[in-house]
């Protein structure tokens, strides 16, 4: 993979859009990430809240910290798929929010989706390129937050439940944003993921659900 690829499908290189936002610095430091294989495979975009985490921040140095094989989210996933698709398919991961800031926002005062909000109304151009470029056949969002603020972006918001609890079905939806087509499914954080007992059987069917309609491509 050549390092300027993870940039063609419109993250920005630099961005100074949000700066006056926020009452401490922000930066634009980590980068796209992207796994490509055949053509024809599927394409699946995963997307994150923002970069931003409370221990060892440096270690952030793509989306999702896809790159870091040991990482909760690739072994997750690999877990999930099976090493063999997961190699099989073309990923692309990125965030709603792309800057990181001095603490996480769900640390911040009115908690992670409002302070977002205002964030998101500037950055968001950036994802509707990325859905534009990328062109995915699957999309899955992670964390409630992340699931409504891209909601707002889709043609029909309320095609899709605003709560988290209502969205996590296990199954796919068919969704438009901007005259294009895909199959799209919020996910809960993967550290709730892990512990989502509540959610039971809806768990073990989005598992299945993810196999199933990644292969069915």
């Amino acid at each position: 993979m050549k390092q300027e690829d993870t940039y063609e499908f419109g993250y920005p290189v630099e961005c100074k859009k949000c700066h006056n936002l926020c009452a401490t610095s922000i930066h634009l430091q980590v980068k796209p990430y992207f796994h490509s294989t055949q053509e024809t495979s599927p394409r699946l975009m995963l997307i994150g809240q923002d970069p931003t985490i409370s221990k060892y921040p440096e270690r952030v140095r793509h989306a999702l910290m896809l790159d870091d094989k040991n990482g909760q989210l690739f072994r997750w996933l690999v877990g999930i798929l099976g090493r063999e698709n997961f190699d099989s398919m073309t990923i692309y991961g990125t965030n709603v929010v792309k800057c990181t800031f001095d603490k996480p926002p769900s640390l911040q005062k009115d908690g992670g989706y409002k302070f977002l909000t205002p964030f998101f109304a500037r950055c968001n151009a950036y994802i509707l390129e990325e859905l534009k470029c990328f062109r995915p056949d699957f999309v899955m969002t992670f964390g409630e937050p992340t699931h409504k603020l891209f909601r707002s972006v889709l043609e029909d918001p309320t095609a899709v439940p605003e709560s988290m609890q209502s969205a996590f079905t296990g199954k796919f939806q068919n969704v438009k944003c901007r005259g294009l087509e895909f199959l799209y499914t919020p996910c809960l954080h993967i550290r709730t993921y892990r512990v989502a007992i509540t959610y039971g059987e809806t768990v073990r069917e989005f598992n299945q659900a993810l196999i199933n309609a990644l292969k069915s491509k």
